[in-house]
């Protein structure tokens, strides 16, 4: 399929006459990077130059081809009103990674924001249920599995009531076991959370 593009970027450098304005069509994956890479498609200009140009450095100016697309976001969006199980994942850090849903195509996940906004702005329209989930860090990963494997799990309280001291057992990554002994508040605090998440437990004395 040749669709109508326009050259929004100056690449001279790349081809000559390749100016801003420059018309031509975009021809698909034909070269070394737009067979390797969907941000490029190939492109033959009115000049006869043909070159891998990324998209964002194209404006499509081809009519049918706009309508074609206008019409099948307008019968997409009808089908995502059946939409469920929108998921939002951030990262450790909060950035964002991907957003996955569910609809009569099947699963379906994005990793482009600016895309994946396109179909959150539609959920929100339609008032559908969206979760947001934050990924674990390595180190978050790496004490869940260490706590999922603790045992002999003691808590040790001063005389006031206060937490002093936790102990347990656990299995290394080189499947050695060694023990644990914890002794600041707010680690202990922290660890005994995911140990009651866990479903582990823990004596006190």
């Amino acid at each position: 399929m040749k669709i109508r593009v326009e050259l929004t970027e100056d690449l001279t450098r790349y081809g000559e006459g390749l100016v801003v304005g420059i018309k031509g069509y975009a021809i698909g994956a034909k070269g070394i990077w737009s067979r390797n890479n969907d941000n490029f498609t190939t492109v033959i200009f009115d000049n006869s130059k043909q070159l891998d140009v990324l998209w964002k450095g194209l404006k499509i100016i081809d009519e049918d081809y706009l309508k074609e697309v206008e019409m099948k976001k307008a019968e997409e969006k009808i089908k995502l009103k059946n939409a469920h199980d929108i998921v939002i994942t951030y990262g450790p850090n909060g950035g964002f990674k991907h957003l996955s849903f569910e609809y009569d195509k099947g699963s379906t996940s994005i990793g482009f924001k600016s895309q994946a906004q396109y179909y959150i702005d539609i959920f929100k329209e339609y008032n559908l249920e969206i979760k947001s989930v934050k990924e674990k860090s390595s180190a978050q990963k790496k004490e869940e599995k260490e706590l999922d494997s603790a045992k002999n799990i003691v808590l040790i309280k001063n005389k006031n009531g206060g937490v002093k001291e936790l102990n347990y057992d656990y299995i290394s990554p080189k499947g050695e076991i060694l023990n644990k002994s914890i002794k600041r508040k707010e680690t202990i605090e922290r660890k005994l959370k995911l140990l009651n998440a866990l479903g582990k437990n823990v004596k006190v004395k």
